[in-house]
């Protein structure tokens, strides 16, 4: 609190009223926000560079001599600005996405504002220019949407993989790529989304601002600094990858898991850390070269004006009110949006899914991969291939969560759907053969079809999957202004539950023609949908009369 505002008990009340209201009314996006932070490895940084970006402001202060001066309206306003951006990601938070990386988005950006604007407005603009670094380093922390990442994490990947085939290859050991799987002498080693660099890559991205900061190397240098930061990530990645598959001729499956897999990611993350440590010296300025102090603004003396008495009175009582009014309806919020578990309708386990449908025989049932099962962490999983005479194989791939509560869609982030999946090993959509498909056997679902190529090879896909909330709008607009007004209408809409989910997808191989392999995968899903809702998968139908006259349905 400013020094002045001590010598009059009512404003440093009024004050204080104002960052109590603040903190109650940000608390619940802080403790959305630590909830990502425990749950997500991605964005497990976040408190260290919060708690850097504190060192950061201790150091600006002190460098800048306290520039204490009369409070700033603008400073009101970028704090209104900023809870306001909190607001939106908590309602968008509560309506759709629960826990959802967008809106943690939303929450960094605006507590990073509301707290440069309280500054502002408490301490004054000088005191706001002095520390813009640090809360501008704050926003660091916060995670970014999966939208914007997503594409990061796919270019992430296949560069550091296709260094380290490269590498291998230079090397002498033999190795064959099939998209980022890694086909070696003794195994196969699949690159996943946690082995991207996605995690180095934030994380150096922050060391390399710091120290730019900190060492004073300048924009121009600082710039450089940042795509060291960036091209050290794949090369750290590439030799984890390379060491992993070196490793595998004589550990096997061992050296991509446990102890050594885990060694070679922190000796390959430490070299990249040291380059760019050693690489922030090189580019750091004399101590004659750090900037000096900042102007201090006005006088203390100011206070005993009593016109500055009177705004330091408004934007004090401006500050409580509005922290005050975001309390009170993110609080109506909460209960507002209020989820409660639904009762789950009685469903049989996927072990006893029919080997036979129709004409087409199981030949073939696997089980997900241990890393992918640990990712997804279904509730129930049926993986198999079915064939008929003269029509084919096809793959039948069916995931079942059941309701949750007191956890976030983040922590029980489901499906990667196809079109995620499939890329992300290699293969190319071919989004003109895109659509939207009905069966009168899923009513009420809408079967998407997907044509994907990998080289000389394609498959067709048909897929259909639920979301986590019963009301949540089946597609959210594109843009800015119709997510608003679609989160302004959720608040009329039914009260929302949780309710269980579910991912269908049916592959089949384009051996003959295109239309050839959809329409197997078709016939057999048309086939199977009957049978996949006793499994609680697909909307319940309005009587099952005659379905196991229609099947053939021999038990395992």
């Amino acid at each position: 609190m400013i020094p002045g505002v001590l010598g009059y008990p009512g404003l440093a009340a009024l004050g204080f009223a104002a960052f109590s209201a603040f903190v109650w009314a940000v608390f619940p996006a802080l403790s959305a926000l630590a909830g990502i932070y425990a749950a997500s490895p991605d964005y497990g940084h976040g408190p260290v560079v919060a708690a850097v970006a504190l060192v950061f402001a201790f150091r600006a202060w002190k460098e800048a001599g306290r520039p204490f001066s009369a409070p700033s309206p603008l400073g009101a306003v970028l704090f209104a600005a900023g809870l306001l951006l909190v607001l939106l990601g908590r309602w968008y938070d509560l309506a759709f996405a629960q826990g959802g990386l967008g809106s943690a988005f939303l929450f960094g950006l605006g507590l990073a504002a509301a707290l440069a604007g309280f500054t502002a407005a408490v301490c004054g603009t000088a005191a706001a220019r002095a520390l813009a670094f640090p809360f501008a380093y704050l926003a660091c922390a916060a995670p970014l949407p999966v939208t914007l990442t997503a594409p990061v994490t796919l270019w992430l990947r296949d560069v550091s993989t296709s260094l380290a085939v490269q590498a291998l290859g230079l090397l002498g050991a033999p190795v064959f790529r099939e998209g980022n799987v890694l086909h070696l002498a003794r195994l196969s080693l699949g690159v996943e989304d946690a082995c991207s660099g996605l995690r180095s890559l934030w994380v150096l991205l922050a060391v390399a601002l710091g120290l730019s900061w900190w060492l004073r190397t300048g924009a121009f240098r600082g710039c450089l600094l940042c795509a060291a930061g960036c091209a050290f990530t794949l090369v750290e990645n590439a030799l984890r990858l390379t060491l992993t598959a070196l490793a595998s001729g004589f550990l096997g499956d061992k050296a991509a898991e446990g102890s050594f897999h885990t060694a070679t990611g922190l000796f390959a993350y430490g070299l990249a850390v040291f380059s760019l440590f050693a690489l922030s010296m090189a580019f750091s300025r004399r101590s004659k070269d750090v900037p000096g102090r900042v102007s201090s603004g006005p006088p203390l003396s100011a206070w005993s004006w009593p016109g500055s008495l009177r705004r330091a009175r408004r934007v004090f009582a401006a500050l409580a009110l509005t922290a005050l009014g975001c309390g009170v309806f993110l609080s109506a919020a909460e209960a507002r949006y209020a989820l409660a578990p639904a009762e789950p309708p009685p469903r049989v386990p996927f072990d006893v899914f029919p080997r036979r449908i129709g004409a087409f025989d199981m030949v073939r049932e696997e089980a997900l991969p241990a890393a992918q099962h640990k990712k997804i962490a279904p509730g129930d999983a049926l993986a198999r291939t079915y064939q008929a005479p003269g029509k084919g194989r096809v793959k039948l791939l069916a995931l079942y969560w059941p309701p949750f509560a007191g956890r976030t869609v983040y922590e029980v982030y489901g499906p990667h759907l196809p079109d995620g999946c499939y890329p992300a090993f290699g293969w190319k959509r071919a989004r003109a053969r895109d659509q939207a498909l009905s069966f009168p056997g899923l009513s009420g679902e809408t079967v998407q079809a997907r044509l994907f190529t990998f080289g000389a090879d394609a498959s067709a896909v048909l897929f259909f999957h639920k979301g986590v909330h019963a009301w949540k709008e089946a597609r959210l607009p594109d843009s800015f202004p119709g997510r608003v007004w679609a989160l302004a209408r959720s608040w009329n809409g039914p009260p929302g539950r949780f309710e269980p989910r579910y991912l269908v997808s049916v592959e089949a191989p384009v051996e003959d023609t295109e239309e050839s392999a959809l329409g197997v995968a078709a016939e057999f899903l048309e086939l199977a949908a009957p049978l996949l809702r006793e499994h609680g998968v697909g909307a319940p139908p309005a009587t099952d009369a005659g379905t196991d006259a229609q099947h053939d349905r021999e038990r395992p």
